[in-house]
């Protein structure tokens, strides 16, 4: 047992010690890994919406189809769809955004199935079903909400509106009366089936008058409604009221921070003032098409404990640059949603350009930078840029991969590669530049140095390849710092923590197993010896020495030949051995014996099921024993 405890540990002790070294290797190691990745079929990540509109009209500009179908290698995918009548379907092939043009005065349903392509094969979509003039129901609306029930002049207030629809919301505008009559905005698109319409606006009319505002809507038939005329009277008190955010904003702290000032006010005590905000976006990166449009949305929140007066404009494209709202107010712990958008002109060359979103609060300034990719339109080659690792020291190598393809790839061309590592102010780190043959695919992996004085921070992967007056780009952000000890060692050590939780639970397992055999196997003795005693008191010699003979044989002690064979000198042992224990019972008290024969540590059905085991193997013996007698006779 002792024996069995030591190994038992110095198994342990090593498997622990193989861990850990492995452990610390991969951690004090740089670890490249290249990893090769088989090409798959493009999915379907999401169904594609019904389409519904009015007789005699185009839907055009419809939806993208790559916003449903996806490829896992980012092989660029070709779309094509089945056959239907009475409707013409154009598909941009640089895009993928889809349009439809029914016959004149068609009216009616059809379906029609997409299908997105690599050269892997063909994967198809859901069943689409296309309605022409077959809506008459126009939208519904529901819950009118401005975003303060105080209002001031000057302030900004949202106004909106929930809108649903049987098919397809398309567009909204909001209409505002402030004493001069109606004004309406500029018409707004949203989609789906259910939306809301949402306009924000600085309240001009003057104190105590009546405003009234309201929203229309239609869906893609056509189908027009609008709201009831809702009103409000504007403060007598000028001082501007801080408006609530809009209906996609949030705060959890707001009521109880206000309860916490009017309580601290009582006392004679204010809390310390502080100013500041934060911005859900650390830069932004937008690529678009030449004459194409892009978007995207980030959220700015007040994080301080005062009121804050928001200013935002552009350093240089303030023409192609523009944003849904460029003045607010936020109260503390508010939040503002912003879409920004950028219009790219058809005359713009390709290439990537810089800008800086500036963000003003109460003197706090704040600059966002931006990259633009302008990409060209039909372009003859395609680019896809891949960054393994987007977390990389200073004084080390940022490794990426390119895949470069031609669409025309009857004949081999020669095309010129630039690659470079660019700041967001777009200085240039490290660069490279090397000609290449192309004829239908190539793959690259590539790497660029950062040099040890380079600041943490974001920074991006620019490729640009050229053949003549075709150019081809793409663009990739990485981060420049260090990798904190958790990252580094859930990257590259993950199957070393499921070794050893795994070694652990099998020496725990292996531990238990052997505690509760050996269990069984005392247990086993202990019956044994009982039995054994029982017949040196009985003097049934014959079957002593079979017992005598299985606990010898079974518990690792060999029993000697001629002690087998020299029955008579082992009667005499087994004798010896009876006077022993009768007169170490007749030393014993009533109780004293009684305890000897139980077993505390096992109830009665167990203590049974050994006792048969015994005996078989008693019988076993005796039937093994005769046998050989026979051999012998």
């Amino acid at each position: 047992m002792v024996v069995f405890l030591r190994k038992e540990i110095l198994f342990s002790l090593l498997l622990l010690f193989t861990v850990f070294y492995n452990f610390s290797f991969v951690l004090s190691e740089d670890i490249n890994t290249n990893v090769t990745v088989l090409n798959t079929l493009p999915f379907l990540e999401k169904d594609i919406l019904n389409q519904t509109w009015a007789m005699n009209t185009n839907l055009t500009d419809s939806f993208f189809l790559t916003d449903f179908f996806k490829d896992d290698n980012g092989d660029n995918l070709s779309f094509n769809y089945s056959n239907l009548s009475d409707i013409e379907i154009l598909i941009n092939s640089t895009s993928s955004l889809v349009s439809f043009y029914p016959q004149q005065n068609f009216v009616g349903t059809r379906n029609v199935t997409f299908y997105a392509s690599d050269s892997e094969g063909v994967t198809p979509s859901n069943l689409v079903y296309l309605n022409v003039g077959t809506d008459n129901e126009a939208p519904k609306w529901f819950d009118n909400l401005t975003s303060s029930s105080s209002i001031s002049q000057n302030d900004f207030i949202d106004f909106s509106v929930k809108w649903t629809d049987n098919t397809q919301l398309k567009s909204y505008i909001f209409s505002i009366n402030q004493g001069s009559g109606w004004i309406n905005s500029s018409e707004k698109s949203f989609s789906g089936l259910e939306n809301f319409s949402v306009s924000t606006i600085q309240i001009s009319a003057a104190p105590g008058s009546t405003v009234y505002w309201k929203f229309y809507a239609r869906d893609t038939s056509d189908n027009f409604n609008f709201t009831d005329n809702f009103n409000f009277k504007v403060n007598t008190n000028n001082s501007p009221v801080s408006p609530p955010s809009s209906t996609n904003d949030s705060s959890s702290n707001t009521g109880s921070s206000q309860k916490l000032k009017e309580v601290l006010k009582e006392i004679g005590l204010s809390l310390p003032k502080k100013f500041d905000f934060e911005v859900s976006l650390d830069f932004f990166l937008l690529e678009v098409f030449q004459g194409g449009e892009t978007s995207v949305f980030f959220n700015i929140k007040n994080i301080g404990t005062e009121e804050l007066k928001f200013n935002l404009s552009f350093d240089s494209f303030k023409d192609s640059l523009s944003l849904d709202i460029f003045n607010f107010n936020l109260i503390s712990g508010k939040k503002k949603g912003v879409l920004l958008d950028y219009l790219a002109s058809k005359e713009i060359s390709p290439g990537q350009y810089f800008d800086n979103l500036i963000i003003s609060a109460n003197g706090l300034t704040k600059q966002i930078p931006i990259s633009i990719l302008v990409k060209p339109n039909n372009p003859l080659l395609i680019l896809d840029l891949y960054i393994y690792d987007k977390l990389v020291k200073p004084g080390e190598e940022v490794y990426f991969s390119v895949d470069l393809q031609q669409e025309n790839f009857k004949e081999e061309i020669e095309v010129s590669a630039y690659f470079a590592i660019k700041s967001f102010k777009g200085i240039v780190i490290d660069s490279s530049e090397e000609k290449l043959k192309l004829r239908e695919f190539l793959k690259l992996n590539r790497s660029l140095f950062v040099p040890k004085e380079t600041k943490e921070g974001d920074y991006l992967i620019y490729s640009r390849i050229e053949f003549g007056k075709k150019i081809a780009l793409d663009v990739e952000p990485f981060q420049v710092g260090y990798k904190s000890f958790f990252a580094s060692f859930f990257k590259y050590s993950f199957y070393i923590v499921f070794l050893l939780v795994l070694s652990l639970i099998f020496v725990i397992l292996f531990m238990k197993y052997e505690r509760n055999k050996r269990k069984d196997k005392l247990i086993t003795l202990y019956i044994l010896l009982l039995k054994l005693k029982n017949y040196l008191r009985e003097n049934d010699l014959a079957n002593a020495a079979e017992i005598y003979i299985l606990i010898k044989t079974k518990y690792g002690e060999k029993v000697p030949l001629d002690l087998i064979k020299d029955k008579e000198f082992l009667k005499k042992e087994l004798v010896r051995l009876s006077s022993i224990v009768q007169k170490s019972v007749k030393e014993l008290p009533p109780e004293e014996e009684l305890k000897d024969k139980e077993v505390k540590e096992l109830d009665e059905s167990n203590k049974k099921k050994i006792v048969k085991v015994a005996d078989k193997k008693i019988d076993k013996s005796k039937e093994l024993g005769d046998v050989k007698n026979v051999k012998k006779e």
